[in-house]
């Protein structure tokens, strides 16, 4: 998990996403075949924040939350917006949903405005907030505590996520009471900036560096990862231990660097080489960072992906301790090693 100061989202997010292969498609979502292969993302979130937020071209307003707000085009300044990019059909939309609700009913009085916009049709986004039996119809009330929208023609998707290179969903935008915007990210991660946002205590400035510094970072894993899908391992283990070694003395980047092995290993294993030199950079980013909570996450995950269950864990345990802003991500996967080691024993 990254290390980029606690403004900056966990690249495990990237890991629990949906990933649709193109804008357009069934109601029903996407079939395990139309998934990208790609496995590190190379989301470009720097691009968008300190910038001007575009109008948003919605052509159809399904609900208009809790305050019934009214259809509009242009950001009010002096009130805050988090526009949620979901879809019905994805499941960790889905779990994002209550967090939204929260968040909508808990800062109304300071102006907040949450929106979230399929590019479902409305006929859809409609269905999935109709009175259903059970669970789901806890989930379609908090739904309406929020502003939904429908965006079919992909126009306010195409303005927002691909001028930042991402197609994983859920995705949220902060655009602050200047209109601009000021964050990207994961929903999961976005209380404590959303929190200083809107107290106006936000540096802005420093995530965008930071994740200019992340960015940066996974481009160079462009070229590993096609050594990899190519069959040309040892190179691809030379390529990564160059990387390794042009952040040696930074615990954050040797941390980025590290998580990259836990996505380049989606879809096949990778070479024991790689995953020790993985090992070796959050390991050096430790004696640098010995409490960094994030820097342990990462470390435990790379010691599941070897097999090492007990140390996983008690890594895992020691990244709880000193987990931060992204406890709950942290806990988590403590909760999933531990249920891992109890079906295998």
């Amino acid at each position: 998990m990254l290390a980029l100061a606690a403004v900056i989202v966990p690249l495990s997010a990237l890991l629990s996403s949906c990933q649709p292969a193109a804008k357009t498609r069934p109601a029903s979502g996407p079939s395990e075949d139309s998934q990208p292969i790609q496995r590190v993302s190379q989301h470009r979130y720097s691009r968008l924040v300190g910038s001007r937020a575009a109008d948003i071209d919605i052509k159809h307003w399904i609900h208009g939350g809790h305050a019934a707000v009214k259809p509009f085009r242009t950001f009010e300044p002096g009130k805050v917006y988090v526009l949620a990019f979901w879809a019905s059909w994805c499941p960790y939309s889905r779990e994002a949903i209550p967090l939204l609700a929260s968040l909508q009913q808990a800062h109304a009085v300071d102006g907040l405005t949450v929106i979230a916009i399929s590019d479902e049709p409305p006929a859809v986004v409609n269905a999935f907030i109709a009175d259903t039996p059970g669970d789901e119809h806890t989930l379609a009330d908090a739904a309406r505590c929020f502003v939904l929208a429908s965006d079919p023609d992909g126009s306010v998707f195409g303005d927002y996520m691909e001028e930042v290179s991402s197609v994983g969903i859920p995705t949220v935008f902060i655009v602050g009471r200047q209109g601009v915007i000021e964050w990207v990210g994961d929903p999961e991660d976005i209380e404590e900036p959303l929190q200083k946002v809107l107290a106006d205590s936000w540096d802005r400035a420093e995530f965008a560096n930071s994740m200019k510094r992340i960015e940066d970072i996974r481009a160079g894993a462009e070229n590993i990862e096609r050594l990899l899908v190519d069959g040309r391992a040892p190179d691809a283990v030379v390529a990564y231990a160059k990387l390794v070694a042009a952040h040696e003395n930074d615990a954050q980047g040797l941390n980025e660097v590290a998580w990259l092995a836990c996505e380049l290993s989606r879809g096949q294993p990778l070479p024991e080489e790689f995953a020790n030199a993985a090992i070796a950079a959050v390991q050096r980013g430790l004696d640098l960072e010995p409490d960094n909570g994030n820097s342990l996450d990462t470390l435990a995950h790379l010691q599941a992906m070897q097999g090492d269950l007990h140390a996983a864990i008690s890594t895992q345990k020691r990244a709880v301790e000193h987990a931060g802003p992204f406890g709950k991500r942290i806990e988590r996967y403590l909760q999933e090693l531990e249920s891992q080691k109890m079906a295998a024993e």
